[in-house]
């Protein structure tokens, strides 16, 4: 077959690939067995190695499940770029859910939006998002609100500036009656030090992730992903990045949007 596009390659970017098609979180799992102790996630001067993330990642799973969630329920998530979006990510793929993925910047009612059209049933969120979530809460199906604090994964001495300078003053603080009704990420992980909690066999065909579009031309719609095109796309990255072998490196993706192009 004729392929004048492979003369564009970049030197070292194979024609094809040859991939055996796994549960996303495989991908996480092979980097904290291979590279226990590298850094996976910096914040804030804190460093989160790939072995605690999945450590964290599956404490999270078996809280979920704990807490009720099934095989293929939709688990929003109205999270920033944190630490927690990433434990929660895999955490809801390893419990067997399907993450829904919300801009943490939209307003309460594109985050309805969200909420009905993908059916979540779980939302997790940054505790400064709270107005939101109790905006739209009466009028959608949410069984479980999980909150967490945007200071939970700062190193130490910062947790403490943060609690007392910036805390109440920014928003971070849910009312008393809301924060009671509500189970807590840390909580969650707590109850997931439990290893007898069972976790669900995964399918590399089984739904995964839902992204949603711009919404430009309509409303925003939610494309679903199994973890086979995810997985398959994050090695495809790999290779079209010239990035190293299997067995020096491995590539953990984590969408958060999917915008169409003309």
């Amino acid at each position: 077959m004729n392929s004048p596009w492979l003369a564009h390659y970049d030197p070292g970017v194979p024609a094809s690939l040859i991939i055996e098609a796994q549960p996303l979180p495989e991908l996480l799992a092979a980097a904290a067995r291979d590279f226990p102790e590298k850094a996976a996630i910096l914040f804030y001067g804190r460093s989160i190695s790939y072995a605690e993330l999945y450590a964290e990642a599956r404490r999270f799973a078996r809280g979920l499940v704990d807490a009720g969630l099934g095989p293929g329920e939709r688990v929003l998530l109205l999270l920033p770029n944190v630490p927690q979006v990433v434990i929660c990510y895999f955490g809801v793929l390893l419990a067997g859910g399907i993450v829904v993925l919300s801009n943490p910047l939209s307003d309460a009612e594109t985050f309805q939006h969200h909420l009905h059209d993908s059916g979540a049933s779980t939302v997790v969120s940054l505790s400064i998002f709270y107005r939101i979530v109790a905006a739209v809460q009466a009028t959608t199906a949410i069984q479980r609100v999980i909150f967490t604090n945007l200071k939970e994964y700062l190193p130490s001495s910062q947790r403490v500036l943060f609690t007392l300078f910036r805390q109440e003053s920014e928003g971070h603080r849910v009312p008393d009656e809301l924060a009671r009704a509500a189970l807590w990420l840390q909580h969650l992980l707590a109850i997931g030090d439990d290893k007898t909690i069972a976790l669900p066999d995964l399918s590399a065909d089984a739904d995964a992730v839902i992204l949603y579009t711009s919404g430009t031309t309509g409303d925003a719609k939610g494309v679903l992903h199994a973890h086979t095109s995810l997985y398959a796309n994050a090695l495809q990255a790999r290779a079209g990045s010239r990035g190293p072998p299997l067995a020096k490196s491995v590539s953990c993706v984590q969408c958060r949007s999917h915008i169409p192009t003309a």
